[in-house]
C-alpha cells in the first residue's frame, strides 16, 4: 500500500512539473532576432543575379533558422526554404538573394520569413518585406 502512495505522489509531481514546463515554453516571450534596419543595395537588377540587402540585426539566441523568401508583384512566387545561422550578437551583414529566371519583369518586393524553433513545442516567425525594386531584364 505504501508503494502505491509513493507512485501516486511521484506521478502527480511529474505531471505538475510537466504542465509547468509546457506552460513556460508556451507563454515565454521569445525574441530570437530583432531587425533594426534593412536596405536594398540594388534598385534595378536582372534575372539570374543576386539582390543585395544590407541588414542590421541583433540575434539573442544561438539557434539556426529556416529562411523563406517570397517575391511579390501581385502574384506570389515562393522559393525553396534555406537554412540560415546568423552569428549571435549585433551585426551588420549583406544578404544575397538569388533572383530566379522565371520571374516577370517589372516592380517587385521581397518578403523574407525567418522561422525559429525556439523550443520543442514553439516556433517564432519574424517576417520582413523589402522596399520595391525593378527587374529590368
Amino acid at each position: 500500500m505504501k508503494i502505491l502512495h509513493c507512485l501516486s505522489f511521484l506521478t502527480l509531481i511529474f505531471v505538475f512539473g510537466f504542465i509547468l514546463v509546457m506552460g513556460y515554453w508556451s507563454l515565454r516571450p521569445y525574441k530570437p532576432l530583432t531587425i533594426n534596419n534593412e536596405k536594398l543595395l540594388t534598385k534595378e537588377i536582372s534575372r539570374g543575379q543576386h539582390l543585395k540587402v544590407n541588414v542590421d540585426y541583433c540575434k539573442s539566441m544561438a539557434i539556426p533558422s529556416t529562411m523563406y523568401v517570397t517575391f511579390l508583384d501581385g502574384v506570389v512566387y515562393n522559393t525553396i526554404p534555406v537554412s540560415s545561422n546568423l552569428p549571435t550578437g549585433c551585426h551588420n551583414i549583406t544578404l544575397q538573394i538569388y533572383i530566379p529566371k522565371a520571374l516577370v519583369l517589372g516592380e517587385m518586393k521581397v518578403r523574407v520569413l525567418y522561422r525559429y524553433q525556439v523550443n520543442p513545442i514553439r516556433i517564432v516567425d519574424i517576417e520582413r518585406t523589402s522596399e520595391t525594386f525593378i527587374i529590368i531584364k
